[in-house]
């Protein structure tokens, strides 16, 4: 149905049912009108109150919709209001872009889960810095970066390995797990899922 609402409307009340039985007439009228209010009209609910949010020619909605005036540090949650984050609170995730860098620096951080992004598609981690509060540390290179994690024995750093080397393949969910020690990392889980 290509009209809108509106010229539904129209169409009713200006001439398709005029003439003959003014009451059967203005029944049929009433009937169409609230056919015409019940049915979804893409044109008229599109990004309105009590419509729908439209998805727009880049395949995302208009957040302007949702968006919280001022969303820093907030997050929406499942009852439809803003939350701020508490600083207590672990968050789960975090990414860190580790662009031609030996070292993960994770000072502030609380994530288990770390998301290494780089703009190359190799990168070579030796240490892992800063206060780590979980225990244990998941270390996911994104898709389409391959990151070598090198042992201690080999380079002075901190994290200690089963092997000399282990290469995480983030196109293939590829990640490492590691335990904190002080400040040390020490290897308990490890899935390359196959070059």
């Amino acid at each position: 149905m290509s009209d809108t609402r509106a010229q539904l409307k129209t169409l009713v009340t200006n001439g398709v049912l005029s003439g003959g039985r003014r009451t059967i007439a203005a029944t049929l009228r009433a009937i169409l009108n609230a056919i015409i209010d019940a049915d979804s009209n893409i044109q008229d609910d599109k990004d309105q109150a009590s419509g729908y949010l439209g998805i727009g020619a880049n395949g995302l909605v208009n957040i302007s919709f949702i968006a919280d005036p001022s969303p820093s540090s907030k997050y929406l949650r499942d009852d439809g209001t803003w939350q701020a984050i508490s600083g207590g609170g672990n968050m789960d995730e975090k990414t860190i872009d580790i662009t031609g860098k030996t070292d993960i620096d994770l000072t502030g951080e609380s994530a288990n889960i770390i998301n290494l992004f780089s703009s190359n598609t190799t990168e070579a981690i030796d240490t892992i810095t800063g206060i780590v509060n979980p225990s244990r540390l998941y270390l996911r290179p994104v898709s389409g970066l391959n990151v070598t994690f090198n042992d201690a024995s080999i380079n002075s750093g901190n994290i200690h390995l089963w092997s000399t080397g282990l290469t995480a393949i983030g196109s293939k969910s590829g990640y490492l797990k590691v335990e904190t020690r002080a400040s040390e990392f020490y290897q308990n889980e490890f899935i390359d899922q196959y070059i």
